[in-house]
């Protein structure tokens, strides 16, 4: 129970600061900064103690509490602050992962917000705001191929000279990349494994160039929960449409993500369970990484207990497809 109480206490917190702050009606520049500096404070304690909790069902029943305080807190008070900004994207995300098997289009409604959120984090970078309301999108190239060619001659190498959108977000703008990243990728996941919905792949560009631009700038960052989205992506994608995709890649990607947390973060297995021993036709590959998901103690994961108590209630559910997985 201690773990409930934390994140009560810290709600309180979050609630005593909206009040203080709304008597500061007449100076918008001391409330905003009143905001920063209580969402420094209280914020990043209401989501660690938040993915300290044990049980998924108990974060089922509390979320939408959280969502609703600290949106209505943003978007009234600090519609610009980038950790508010970024705590809405992420309480979006563990929102749509704890009901996207029971309901998958509100998962995608819910993904879809908290992308949103994440963006707006990502445009307190005024070089990444200024393209983006030009109309660029992340992965796209701010100098067109042809030109760059040309300058470049022979020397020209792809890799190091084409400079993308989202190369201007940098070590300060890691957690706003990873969650609007995340954010994408589930909804991507959901919509196209599902809603049926293949239209989704259109955004794969730029959710990749998200994630790996998160894995370049720390690739443990969040677990290694980066490097475990990029081998989900390569067990979904087939190789015909990119090379980096097919079962052999994403088996060399999901032990290069395995190893972050040393085997403790179960989402790693869950997700191998769900697209990769599917995609190689392996049940016998799928039932050992269902018993040592369900049989595991979810603590295992310093500070990261929620995600596998999420990792074991989606493993139950996918436990219950079996037979139509494996036919």
């Amino acid at each position: 129970m201690t773990n409930r109480f934390m994140g009560i206490r810290h709600g309180v917190s979050l609630i005593i600061l909206s009040i203080l702050i709304a008597g500061l009606s007449g100076c918008t520049a001391l409330r905003g900064k009143m905001i920063d500096m209580g969402a420094n404070a209280s914020v990043d304690d209401l989501v660690t103690a938040s993915y300290n909790m044990p049980s998924a069902r108990l974060a089922k029943e509390g979320i939408p509490g959280q969502v609703f305080m600290v949106t209505q807190v943003t978007d009234g008070m600090a519609p610009t602050s980038y950790k508010m900004l970024v705590t809405c994207s992420t309480l979006y995300m563990t929102y749509g992962l704890l009901v996207e098997d029971e309901d998958p289009e509100y998962a995608v409604v819910l993904y879809n917000i908290g992308k949103e959120y994440g963006i707006r984090a990502l445009k307190q970078n005024r070089k990444v705001k200024k393209y983006l309301d030009q109309g660029f999108r992340f992965s796209q190239p701010l100098q067109s191929i042809s030109e760059m060619k040309k300058e470049k001659g022979e020397k020209f190498d792809f890799k190091k000279d084409v400079k993308r959108l989202v190369d201007y977000a940098d070590e300060d703008d890691i957690e706003a990349l990873f969650y609007t990243g995340t954010n994408m990728v589930l909804s991507l996941f959901v919509r196209s494994m599902q809603l049926g919905d293949m239209s989704a792949t259109i955004d794969i560009a730029d959710v990749m160039a998200l994630v790996k631009r998160v894995n370049t700038l720390d690739p443990e960052y969040f677990f290694g929960f980066g490097q475990l989205l990029v081998a989900g992506y390569k067990a979904f994608i087939p190789p015909v449409f990119d090379p980096e995709g097919g079962i052999e890649n994403a088996e060399k990607a999901f032990e290069k993500a395995s190893n972050v947390s040393d085997g403790n973060l179960l989402m790693v297995d869950y997700f191998k369970a769900k697209l990769l021993a599917t995609a190689k036709k392996d049940p016998v590959l799928f039932d050992h990484l269902v018993e040592r998901i369900l049989t595991a103690d979810p603590a295992i994961l310093k500070g990261g207990t929620l995600l596998n108590a999420i990792a074991q209630e989606k493993t139950t559910y996918l436990k219950k497809q079996r037979k139509e997985l494996f036919p």
